[in-house]
């Protein structure tokens, strides 16, 4: 039954996206080809074959509290929002995106604003409090996240560390899957480059995370690829 209900709330979030597509092409034909893109998408379809899980339930309140941004509806916008932080402690990455995106691209200062500190706000709770608190260890994330070596303050040693960890967000590994994003949709998104960005902090948080279940994050064979869909699919949309 929760793999119904799963499964379910993931196809919903082809509504926005029609509506989104909808709206800009003036035509609901197109609406609806983005919609179906949607349901066919290979990194939706593989991951809800899988188990229950609560990255999953990310996408749809993602792209639902977008189109209410897009049409200045903050109420809604609002509830969606708090529907995505209440999914997984890892998601103000996105709704912080979405701040960034109304501030800048929206030039809307106010609601921006407080959709960032909003979802700085929540990832310090949930993360430097809740997290501390119900595991009884402090940093637990820290020991999934690759190593670059210990000792070294210097401007030599920094630059060799970061010089490591880019070589491993930008591996053949982290390759692969970005390319199965990008394919089945004509590799359209990165023509909207303000909107793909939505999308940048989790995938960079995927491909430097090195947990369970080990050696398939960030591939489409895990849930975890899911919370990546909803950027690639609006920046198809704006792109188009």
């Amino acid at each position: 039954t929760i793999i119904l209900i799963q499964n379910v709330v993931l196809a919903l979030g082809a509504l926005p996206l029609y509506w989104l597509a909808r709206d800009r092409y003036h035509l609901p034909i197109y609406g609806l080809a983005i919609g179906l893109c949607y349901l066919m998408y290979p990194a939706l379809q593989l991951p809800a074959m899988g188990d229950f899980h609560e990255s999953l339930l990310v996408a749809t309140p993602v792209l639902f509290a977008f189109y209410y941004l897009q049409r200045k509806s903050y109420h809604s916008a609002w509830g969606f929002i708090l529907l995505v932080l209440m999914c997984k402690e890892d998601t103000p990455f996105i709704v912080f995106m979405l701040g960034a995106y109304a501030l800048v691209i929206q030039k809307d200062h106010r609601q921006g604003l407080s959709i960032m500190g909003g979802a700085v706000l929540w990832f310090v709770v949930s993360v430097g409090v809740i997290m501390p608190m119900s595991q009884g260890t402090e940093n637990w994330y820290l020991q999934f996240l690759p190593s670059t070596g210990a000792g070294g303050t210097d401007a030599v040693t920094m630059m060799d560390r970061a010089r490591s960890l880019v070589a491993h967000v930008f591996s053949a590994e982290h390759f692969v899957p970005l390319m199965q994003l990008l394919v089945p949709l004509g590799a359209l998104s990165l023509l909207a480059p303000a909107e793909i960005l939505i999308g940048v902090p989790t995938f960079l948080e995927l491909a430097l995370y090195t947990g369970p279940p080990f050696g398939l994050v960030g591939t489409l064979k895990t849930w975890h690829v899911v919370a990546l869909v909803p950027a690639f699919f609006i920046a198809t949309v704006f792109a188009i």
